[in-house]
């Protein structure tokens, strides 16, 4: 953050703060600044029971809200790939199904490549996800297979009834003997 230019900052902070005021419970506001040693933070404002809130560094917020922040942030750049592992980790499922929307939007906004691995069924929840767009992996004896979902009859066929594709790709996806997970720790 401290690496863009002050209204660059100062412009995805406010767009970023706009977004987290739909999801954070009493949040008011966000700003990035450096403390008297010259490192860099950033802060959220908050509502309680004091008049003017309270403000709390960004070493007290939950795994998802800085997760959030940094999607959010990265997400609102030009340029080339973005490359994101798993980016639903710590975020509220509600949240989750957004994130297709926010990818579609920063698609049509700008020439960003958002290229993601994920195991959220609820990332691909969305009713507006072709096939197309998701490359299946699927572990066989030794190897993984990956397939463009397009190539998979199940998922067009869910994508041609406007169903979400979630539950398609979950049974595709699973280990074949998954339920004997549940076998740990029982007596045998």
């Amino acid at each position: 953050m401290g690496d863009v230019t002050k209204k660059t900052r100062d412009g995805r902070l406010k767009r970023i703060q706009k977004a987290l005021k739909t999801v954070l419970p009493q949040f008011e506001a966000l700003e990035w600044f450096q403390d008297n040693k010259g490192i860099p933070h950033i802060r959220a404002k908050y509502k309680h029971w004091r008049p003017k809130g309270a403000w709390q560094q960004e070493s007290t917020f939950s795994d998802g809200t800085l997760r959030l922040i940094g999607l959010l942030w990265y997400l609102d750049e030009a340029g080339g790939p973005l490359l994101l592992e798993e980016p639903e980790m710590s975020l509220h499922p509600a949240a989750v199904r957004q994130l297709p929307r926010i990818l579609a939007n920063v698609a049509a906004r700008n020439t960003r490549q958002v290229i993601m691995t994920s195991h959220s069924a609820d990332l691909v929840a969305d009713t507006g996800i072709d096939p197309s767009e998701l490359l299946v992996l699927r572990t066989t004896g030794s190897e993984t297979t990956v397939t463009v979902g397009s190539d998979l009859q199940e998922l067009r066929e869910a994508a041609e009834a406007d169903m979400p594709l979630a539950t398609h790709v979950e049974a595709l996806t699973r280990p074949e003997e998954y339920a004997q997970l549940a076998l740990f720790g029982a007596k045998t």
